[in-house]
């Protein structure tokens, strides 16, 4: 875990603590080992495999506190033989002298294991529903709706949108990447979807300063049309979730990225939701008075809704 780059992949108790230490002494050498968000989120960008899985199903409250990630991390993430250790440690006293050694209780019956809940988004059928943005200071930003924002993307979080974005996809197998589409649309000739349009276009290696805005993307056949201005790269098959619902964004060749949203404080405009490859770099960089790391989450619709019954009274 030496050097500049920390990356932590979950596979031990032992890299765990190792990646603990790497993450404080980052924040000691920054002078913000007493800032929990951002302790939080610079470890929420070292994470990979197994370790990055487990932390986008964390509650929004544990993800941004870096008080209650690590006491997580551990628990997830145990010292190995912990009982052996604790066993050699009562079998002498603090003096070192031996002890008469206490009999070993009798081992209960193990339990029977319990019945893993089934994920919730397994299923091949169209999944129909909202998407919430929360942001990990703890606060909820609403839901994506239609409206110009700060970036100009022409969708936004609000906290009681005056109209109610619907979504949908069909879960492909474990991992791919899929679309998302937008059902109420108000342009029934062409086919919409919730895609990503960065603001330069993408090279071979992205760089800390690049950026994209969470928009409506137009699809006819291979082209994608945005409202936006900016030149950068259209992409649309760039989403994963979580069995608990959470919204993974990444690029198309499948590299994660992170979301952060844009608070005007004083704007009537709906919130902007903008990707940045290195959420702590970005947040260095500019004011955290208007930025702050955020999570998507899919909220499916009960009853007529998830089966496509779309007929009124």
């Amino acid at each position: 875990m030496e050097g500049e780059d920390v990356v932590f992949y979950g596979k031990n108790g032992e890299e765990c603590e190792g990646f603990i230490r790497a993450v404080r002494k980052a924040g000691f050498n920054a002078k913000k080992i007493r800032d929990d968000a951002w302790m939080a989120d610079f470890a929420s960008t070292c994470l990979a495999g197994g370790a990055l899985r487990w932390f986008e199903n964390q509650p929004p409250n544990v993800q941004g506190d870096w008080r209650l990630l690590r006491q997580a991390l551990l628990k997830q993430y145990p010292p190995a033989n912990v009982d052996q250790d604790t066993t050699e440690r009562r079998s002498s006293s603090s003096y070192g002298y031996p002890t008469e050694p206490t009999p070993a209780p009798a081992a209960a019956p193990p339990p029977a294991p319990a019945a893993a809940p089934p994920p919730r988004f397994n299923s091949p059928q169209k999944q129909r529903g909202r998407i919430r943005v929360t942001g990990t200071n703890g606060h909820d930003y609403g839901y994506l709706t239609e409206g110009k924002t700060a970036t100009t993307s022409n969708l936004g979080a609000m906290a009681n949108p005056p109209g109610q974005m619907q979504f949908s996809f069909t879960p492909g197998a474990e991992g791919a990447l899929f679309e998302i589409e937008i059902e109420n649309t108000q342009s029934p000739q062409s086919r919409r979807v919730l895609g990503t349009h960065w603001a330069n276009p993408l090279k071979a290696t992205l760089s800390d300063t690049d950026y994209a805005a969470v928009t409506a993307l137009n699809c006819s056949g291979s082209s994608k049309l945005s409202d936006m201005t900016w030149s950068g790269t259209k992409e649309s098959s760039v989403w994963s979730i979580s069995p608990t619902g959470a919204l993974v964004p990444h690029l198309e060749n499948g590299t994660v990225v992170h979301t952060m949203l844009y608070d005007e404080k004083s704007s009537s405009r709906p919130y902007s939701i903008d990707l940045v490859l290195d959420a702590a770099k970005f947040c260095q960089k500019h004011s955290t008075t208007y930025w702050t790391p955020a999570n998507l989450s899919f909220e499916p619709f009960c009853g007529k809704s998830d089966l496509g019954d779309k007929k009124t009274a």
